[in-house]
């Protein structure tokens, strides 16, 4: 029921965009044919009684359901947690969606810098009335002051991240400012950072682990969930800085150790769990057998890592929450 109304108040907003704009010239079968095309080039995902809105180029609904274990730890995880998550790398606002489905209590601060992703994010989230539990925060995180963009990928559905000099004007935030903009009581605990930005998490990481020396979180995220991408999406298998990223990568995840994330559990980019470990190198020898597969062997199963980590005191906790993921 609910997915029928988002669709139809969806329906009437755009009806009353496109009459308070359209010429006078334009008439009701031209307005109706403009409407169409507009909505006939979405689809829509049901995630329990929400709804999530996305182009029909976007293989979301197809992962979902070619693997079934394909995002489906995260939300697995955060539904038990009361404190609050904070997306970075929200997209088109799916991760949310997905965490609102299991958790009816959840806050979300989501981040994303892209403008039409960061678009379709916030509609998702208007479509479902979830506008109290979600801020939306279009900035770039990282440990560098700059203007950026997102070059995006051939499908449009991904990108990287670029330095411009389109502007002066800086558009990136370090986690600390991140912090500043979330509503005060929801700071005082954060339960899940998840952090998903193609190939630039470890400066993400990196960000993180600073504001945590120069006290600016109240209190160290419960958990830490990212992704282990050592190639760009615009370059490929063969990017040349690759070798590069992936010692950017062990810093970061050494710098999250220092800071008493000392478990590490481990799955592919479809959802599969390879390992729990507290052996960093062991994550860095799985990106490297990645690596050698698509380069040396042009071919490969696994694309990047999705590494969940933690302290030992959650060890426990996490290894119920897998059996609950793969019952």
């Amino acid at each position: 029921m609910q997915s029928g109304i988002a669709i139809f108040r969806n329906r009437k907003n755009l009806k009353n965009i496109l009459k308070f704009f359209a010429p006078q010239s334009i008439n009701k079968t031209e307005n109706n044919s403009l409407l169409h095309s507009i909505t006939s080039s979405k689809k829509q995902i049901e995630f329990g009684d929400y709804i999530l809105q996305i182009d029909k180029s976007n293989p979301l609904g197809s992962y979902r359901k070619d693997y079934p274990l394909y995002d489906q730890f995260l939300p697995q995880i955060c539904s038990t947690l009361n404190g609050l998550i904070i997306d970075i790398g929200a997209n088109v606002g799916d991760t949310a969606i997905s965490i609102f489905e299991k958790n009816t209590t959840a806050f979300v601060v989501g981040v994303e810098p892209d403008i039409d992703f960061g678009a379709e994010c916030q509609n998702n989230i208007d479509l479902n009335n979830l506008q109290d539990r979600f801020l939306l925060v279009q900035n770039f995180i990282s440990t560098e002051k700059g203007n950026f963009q997102i070059d995006k990928s051939k499908n449009s559905r991904t990108g990287s991240m670029v330095k411009t000099t389109e502007s002066t004007e800086s558009n990136s935030l370090s986690f600390a400012q991140l912090i500043e903009r979330v509503p005060e009581n929801a700071a005082k605990s954060i339960d899940m950072l998840k952090v998903d930005t193609d190939g630039f998490d470890w400066d993400v990481l990196n960000s993180y682990c600073e504001a945590i020396a120069d006290g600016a979180v109240p209190q160290h995220a419960r958990f830490v969930f990212f992704e282990f991408q050592t190639f760009l999406n615009n370059i490929g298998f063969s990017d040349p800085g690759r070798s590069e990223r992936t010692l950017k990568y062990k810093k970061a995840i050494l710098g999250l150790q220092e800071n008493g994330y000392d478990r590490f559990c481990v799955f592919d980019n479809f959802g599969t769990h390879i390992l729990q470990t507290s052996d960093v190198d062991v994550i860095i020898g799985l990106s490297d057998y990645m690596k050698r597969t698509q380069l040396h062997n042009k071919k490969s199963t696994i694309y990047h890592l999705d590494v969940l980590a933690y302290r030992k005191a959650d060890e426990d906790f996490v290894k119920e929450q897998l059996q609950q993921y793969l019952k």
